[in-house]
């Protein structure tokens, strides 16, 4: 399930404590890409990720949603090789699943 599909969740990421949260992530990393970073590649990032994922079950938790420790800035390349591996989906701009054209 993606977090657009449960209200709760989606409110979460809709609030200005999240976009405050996200707003330092980015200040901290100078706007570039962490994985990339640790390659010696300055990229600029675009995404704010959950190192471990924010599901049902623990959207509840404070440290996990908004603790900078479970938090990194990447690119869209790297943001989409950690959740489908390469294998023809991606994330567009807006966050949208997109499958292969």
């Amino acid at each position: 399930m993606r977090y657009q599909d449960n209200p709760l969740i989606r409110a979460k990421y809709n609030c200005s404590k999240w976009k405050k949260v996200r707003n330092l992530k980015k200040l901290q990393v100078n706007g570039l890409c962490e994985r990339c970073l640790k390659k010696r590649i300055y990229k600029e990032g675009v995404i704010v990720h959950h190192k471990k994922e924010i599901t049902e079950d623990n959207y509840m938790d404070d440290d996990l949603m908004y603790g900078l420790d479970n938090l990194e800035f990447l690119c869209m390349e790297c943001h989409n090789q950690q959740h489908f591996n390469t294998d023809g989906y991606y994330f567009d701009e807006e966050g949208n699943v997109i499958g292969k054209e």
